[in-house]
């Protein structure tokens, strides 16, 4: 049975698209967790599309919903290694339309407000242990054992990485969910979300010694969520439909039945891939640098070098119908 942490940024929901991929993240961790696919050792919180705190808290809420209360969730960083944001820098207010800044959003407030998702306070407290030192913990416990899904920035592993300069090697696995290689950025001229939050901790992360296997936009971007696949898992009467109607009902109520736009699933990658590896292709091997100059409109941009032999992998095709009868399957029969 595989050890998972999932180190996440946790949003249930926004007020312009309601659809949150990182709380059906988690709802299917729960599942592979209560079926004894996995063994999720522990949560732990980072900032990203929410902050930290209420990502502990939308965290903790999903985890009640499901009945499981013996799964640790941990905070973890509020703000990236270098910089404190106390404001959205100038140059992305200048282009709003091109870039999602998550907890930067005015609807989330500041790093200490906490949102009670739907009025219902958890009564389970987050682990007193802070994120970097749980997962230190355990990878020191389980050497060479461990699968991290890091779909949020990389701020927790750095500072893992910074506080125990063993601790990537004693990981077994890093699933990494970021970074755009191809048309993505030349397109759009911005990097991607989880590694513009943090660049320094992407590049720490990314340089380690570690296993990795990356999912950038390239490959995210070709996954759909899609109404039907809504009412298929709502109408089911499965463990998670009354969970999945609450997140997910925005989204499609903002949405009439002629817009035949989807909106990705990006988060839920990782968790496929950690199952069902075999329905990924076109994987190649490399080495990743990061624009890490904060006075580059380029910050974060990532860059791919092809070079075999490295322990970095970047995964850029998948199938979509086998993805979405993973996910599906995973949904509806539990």
């Amino acid at each position: 049975m595989k050890k998972v942490i999932l180190d996440a940024d946790v949003s249930l929901y926004t007020p312009d698209l309601g659809f949150s991929d990182d709380a059906i993240v988690v709802l299917m961790a729960s599942i592979l967790f209560s079926q004894k696919h996995i063994d999720l050792l522990g949560i732990s919180c980072v900032s990203g599309n929410v902050w930290m705190r209420q990502g502990v808290v939308n965290t903790l809420w999903l985890l009640d919903q499901m009945k499981i209360k013996d799964i640790p969730v941990c905070k973890g960083a509020t703000f990236p290694l270098k910089n404190e944001f106390l404001h959205v820098p100038s140059r992305y207010v200048d282009r709003p339309e091109l870039h999602w800044v998550g907890a930067l959003n005015s609807w989330n407030g500041t790093p200490l407000l906490e949102d009670i998702p739907f009025g219902e306070r958890s009564k389970t407290q987050s682990d007193p242990r802070m994120a970097e030192d749980f997962m230190i913990e355990m990878v020191s416990k389980y050497p060479g054992e461990i699968t991290i899904l890091a779909n949020g920035p990389l701020t927790n592993l750095a500072r893992a990485g910074q506080k125990d300069p063993k601790f990537f090697s004693k990981v077994k696995e890093i699933l990494i969910l970021g970074g755009a290689i191809d048309e993505y950025e030349s397109q759009l001229q911005r990097a991607e979300f989880n590694f513009w939050w943090d660049p320094e901790a992407a590049h720490q992360v990314l340089k380690s010694d570690a296993s990795i296997t990356l999912f950038p936009l390239d490959i995210c971007l070709k996954t759909e969520n899609r109404r039907e696949d809504y009412y298929k898992i709502v109408e089911s009467n499965s463990s998670v439909s009354a969970i999945y109607q609450r997140l997910d009902q925005v989204y499609w109520d903002h949405h009439p039945k002629s817009d035949k736009k989807h909106l990705p699933i990006f988060d839920l990658i990782t968790v496929a891939y950690m199952i069902k590896p075999s329905i990924f292709s076109d994987i190649r091997k490399g080495s990743i640098s990061i624009n890490c100059d904060e006075r580059s409109k380029n910050y974060g941009v990532t860059k791919l070098k092809i070079k075999k032999g490295t322990h970095l992998s970047v995964v850029f095709d998948l199938n979509v119908q086998a993805f979405r009868k993973f996910y599906l399957d995973l949904m509806t029969k539990c």
